[in-house]
């Protein structure tokens, strides 16, 4: 099993390691890299397509995560309604 960082994620053998992904600025960042490392034929096409679905369902929940935080915040300000 692949040791883990800080973070709880998997540490790549032979690869740079990747900052965390908290923002969607973060995972925009990183779908960007993916890119263009598939378009310079960095990384195959096929597995590129299900990293960049990763990225998105990952960019999504923290989106809505945000999201959630941010209503919480307005409900607790207005009292709890």
């Amino acid at each position: 099993m692949a040791a883990e960082n800080e973070d709880n994620a998997p540490e790549s053998k032979g690869r740079h390691r990747t900052p965390p992904l908290k923002t969607v600025n973060d995972v925009k960042r990183e779908m960007a890299k993916l890119y263009w490392s598939a378009k310079n034929s960095n990384i195959v096409i096929s597995d590129a397509s299900k990293l960049a679905n990763i990225l998105s369902l990952m960019g999504r929940m923290i989106a809505d995560s945000d999201l959630e935080d941010r209503i919480t915040a307005i409900e607790a300000a207005q009292g709890g309604k």
